[in-house]
């Protein structure tokens, strides 16, 4: 009792020292951000200049002291002044709302000016501003880019000893967002599936469940930079995803993960033509697949000596959906046109825009032996692929 505090004391939750100077509200100087109000009194009684508690702090003066001459014959000296020079710090922090991320180089304005030298908040958010003894009715705010602050300002009280424990919470806030999903298409990858967003510098870590369609959206959070990282309950799945940096210090932001499965590729039922040039279809004119023993159904039966198209179709399987692939490379080995040793043939795809797959194209040259079994055999010729990622 009969002593002030800074407000910085070890296990100190709150401090109202009732020195306000105005209004009825008593601020928390103890950091607790409990604000009370004085009941049943008006403002301009509430408070006093004359106080009892004798409240003292370190005063500078210019000079620190001077030397005077008396004697018999100079028995007064006039004008021996001192300048107090001695400020009161008023001390607090600027952090994002409802969060433990504060705001480092925010600027301190002063009646909505900046003051000579600037004040900033330092890596901490803590700010210290320098105010002349025994005034009042100082405002100071936070200003930090285009952000908004909670309160606009604070009116400082009559200032006989250090002031701490003021807070601006900035209420700027950013939203993420994006999808997880299986190749370009975006395919959905089941359930359970959720995006984590862990600041950088650990004040705040959000996770967001991940909807059926594969889309995450996570609001309200701090404008600052985020590793943001991806869980799956299939290991092989989730240790395809890495984490990814996220800045959404200026604006919102998107991140798209996407998980690619092994490219499959087969070649389309029914698509076997005649290449253009031929003036006989070569297909099925002379022999019907039902006239061919052992042999139930085949996509067409080829003349030797012509040549035909086929379409195939490259994709990725995700949960029991498909996703069609643009972008590969394709090795054929074709034993229908070059017997046992086959023709090799390879291309490099990569389909723009409203681009359709071309067909394959090959010479029927040698002929195929059918047997009674399902119309198979070691010998039986056949056009074999080989399909590689080259995204």
């Amino acid at each position: 009792m009969g002593q002030t505090l800074t407000g910085d004391e070890l296990g100190l939750r709150n401090y109202w020292n009732f020195n306000e100077g105005d209004s009825t509200v008593v601020n928390d100087n103890g950091g607790g951000m409990a604000i009370g109000e004085v009941m049943n009194i008006d403002d301009d009684d509430a408070w006093s200049r004359d106080i009892p508690l004798e409240e003292v702090f370190e005063h500078y003066y210019d000079p620190e002291s001077r030397q005077v001459t008396l004697n018999y014959s100079n028995t007064s000296v006039d004008l021996v002044n001192f300048t107090d020079n001695s400020m009161i710090p008023v001390s607090g922090y600027v952090r994002f709302n409802n969060t433990s991320c504060v705001i480092g180089g925010a600027e301190i304005l002063m009646n909505s000016a900046s003051i000579i030298p600037p004040v900033y908040t330092d890596s901490d958010g803590k700010f210290t501003v320098d105010i002349e003894p025994g005034s009042s009715g100082n405002l100071i705010s936070a200003s930090y880019s285009d952000h908004e602050f909670t309160p606009a300002f604070i009116e400082l009280p009559v200032l006989t000893a250090p002031l701490t424990g003021q807070y601006f919470d900035d209420l700027t806030t950013r939203t993420a967002s994006g999808t997880v999903g299986g190749g370009t298409c975006g395919v959905p990858l089941g359930e359970n599936i959720t995006v984590t967003l862990s600041a950088v510098d650990g004040c705040n870590e959000e996770v967001v469940d991940v909807d059926s369609l594969g889309n995450w959206v996570s609001g309200d959070l701090p404008p600052i930079i985020y590793n943001v990282s991806v869980y799956h309950p299939s290991e092989d799945i989730d240790l395809a995803f890495g984490a990814d940096t996220m800045s959404l210090e200026d604006s919102d932001r998107t991140r798209n993960f996407t998980y690619r499965s092994d490219l499959k590729v087969e070649f389309v039922d029914g698509s076997t033509m005649t290449a253009e040039g031929y003036a006989d279809d070569g297909l099925d004119d002379f022999c019907s697949i039902g006239l061919i023993e052992g042999l139930d159904s085949a996509d067409a039966i080829l003349k030797q000596g012509f040549q035909y198209g086929v379409d195939f179709r490259v994709y990725e399987t995700y949960y029991g959906d498909t996703c069609d692939v643009d972008t590969f490379d394709i090795f054929f080995t074709n034993h229908i046109s070059g017997g046992a040793t086959g023709v090799t043939d390879s291309t490099s795809i990569a389909l723009g825009d409203d681009e359709e797959l071309p067909s394959y194209y090959f010479n029927a040259l040698y002929i195929n032996k059918l047997s009674s079994d399902n119309g198979t055999h070691d010998y039986q010729m056949a056009i074999s692929t080989i399909v590689t990622d080259s995204r």
